[in-house]
């Protein structure tokens, strides 16, 4: 199993995805959701994922950058 994480602010779109990669038999663990990129961050120092699932849009671009610095 593949450990993954996430990250989406919209709950029937985390469901969605978790239902999907269940459906298909993904070979997927989902380990964490997040709502927030701060979030996600944390989780992933200390969950360490092997896969992340981004939502598409983050907020403001300097947000996020400062954020993988």
């Amino acid at each position: 199993m593949i450990k993954s994480l996430i990250v989406e602010d919209k709950t029937y779109i985390r469901q969605t995805l978790k239902s999907m990669l269940k459906s298909i038999n993904a070979g997927v663990q989902i380990i964490e959701e997040c709502e927030y990129i701060q979030e996600a961050v944390i989780v992933t120092k200390s969950c360490q994922p092997e896969l992340v699932f981004f939502s598409s849009i983050f907020g403001r671009l300097e947000q996020k950058s400062r954020l993988l610095k």
